[in-house]
């Protein structure tokens, strides 16, 4: 788990690096909402809003993000094998109660996603993050706060 943690601390390190390096312009932002945002969060199973520990059907897969207040940093880990399955990073922008992601760095298995701006209603609630999707193809999600910054 100890090496699970470290590998989860590197990405993050990397997205910071990375934040402070990325120029974009910025919307109109909610510092409230942008405020919320910033920690770490786990993925819950929609059905009963409990952290997931089989995402996508696979057991022992759990995924994270870490939303800084420039960057997102996505990290799938599969705990019973200590290994990190896959991660990607991009910039947000937030206006009123709309988070758009952009995808800029992608490892194994996520490339394809590169570039992509997917925007989402957000709203926070008891500890809990709901991600509605706003025409893009991805389906609702829900995140449980594990960490605040």
């Amino acid at each position: 788990m100890k090496n699970v943690i470290k590998m989860f601390l590197v990405v993050t390190m990397v997205a910071t690096t990375v934040s402070c390096s990325t120029s974009r312009v910025l919307t109109e932002q909610n510092p409230t909402l942008k405020d919320s945002l910033t920690g770490t969060w786990q993925m819950c199973n929609v059905k009963d809003s409990l952290a997931e520990t089989n995402y996508n059907g696979q057991k022992g897969l759990v995924r994270y993000i870490t939303i800084t207040p420039e960057t997102f940093t996505v990290v799938d880990i599969q705990k019973d094998h200590k290994m990190l399955y896959g991660a990607f990073i991009g910039s947000y922008t937030v206006d009123k109660d709309v988070v758009t992601e952009f995808l800029q760095f992608a490892g194994n298995g996520y490339q394809k996603y590169l570039g992509e701006k997917n925007s989402f209603r957000i709203r926070i609630e008891k500890g809990l993050m709901f991600k509605k999707a706003i025409n893009n193809k991805y389906d609702d999600e829900i995140w449980t706060k594990v960490k605040d910054f």
